[in-house]
């Protein structure tokens, strides 16, 4: 078996999302299969209202900002709202929400996932609300048109996502300083950040045959390929 290395730089849009299965339900899309019933997250004089958010975090950094900003809004709001952070993993996610769908609860409130795609299809299935009711006109001036219609079921205009969690889209970039370096690549800073062409060509660079060749050099073997970089989405 070949030991192929891949420095990648990937593209997610990340958001939000609602879940019928825990919080006041919305009504459902057109023709869409009944939401599971909503679990009671209504306040009480015992305590304050419970809720869950389902990360899909996987970066130490990325998990200790999340947790960081669940025990920040668990201080505004002490007493009326606490949140607890949940642990997921993105590759269960969609397993995740369908079996809390199916169960009818016992899954987080809020989940963190893809907005495209993923949240309009589990609106379609009724898993998730229509967050219309729940954006006040701050909120609503925060989101730009584009990021407005990303996030709209078209058939009834519900919105499926927050428009305006961890940007849009994010730009993640994972490489190894050692194979820069040993290209000779400076890697691109917020002061000095790599124009598109600059990437390509350090993409070339990056991509190397067994025989240490890189791409775009005389004898560079395209079937004999042991690492390469490319931009994903």
């Amino acid at each position: 078996m070949r030991n192929y290395r891949r420095l990648a730089f990937v593209a997610v849009v990340v958001a939000l999302l609602v879940l019928a299965a825990c919080t006041a339900v919305a009504p459902a899309a057109p023709n869409a299969p009944s939401a599971a019933p909503a679990a009671d997250t209504s306040a009480s004089s015992s305590g304050p209202v419970n809720v869950q958010l389902w990360s899909d975090a996987w970066f130490p950094s990325s998990i200790s900002s999340r947790k960081a900003l669940v025990d920040k809004f668990n201080q505004e709001y002490q007493g009326k709202i606490q949140v607890e952070y949940v642990q997921g993993d993105w590759d269960q996610a969609e397993t995740y929400v369908q079996s809390g769908a199916a169960a009818g609860g016992g899954i987080a409130c809020i989940v963190e996932f893809e907005a495209d795609g993923g949240a309009q299809n589990w609106y379609r299935k009724g898993w998730i609300s229509d967050l219309r009711p729940y954006i006040n006109d701050e909120r609503r001036a925060l989101t730009t048109e584009d990021q407005w219609k990303a996030r709209e079921y078209p058939d009834d205009g519900a919105i499926v996502a927050n428009a305006t969690v961890l940007g849009d889209p994010l730009l993640m970039v994972l490489y190894n300083p050692d194979e820069l370096k040993a290209a000779g690549i400076e890697p691109a800073t917020v002061e000095h950040p790599w124009s598109w062409d600059t990437f390509y060509d350090n993409a070339k660079l990056l991509t190397i045959d067994a025989n240490g060749k890189h791409l775009g050099e005389d004898g560079f073997d395209p079937k004999q390929v042991k690492q390469w970089l490319s931009p994903s989405s």
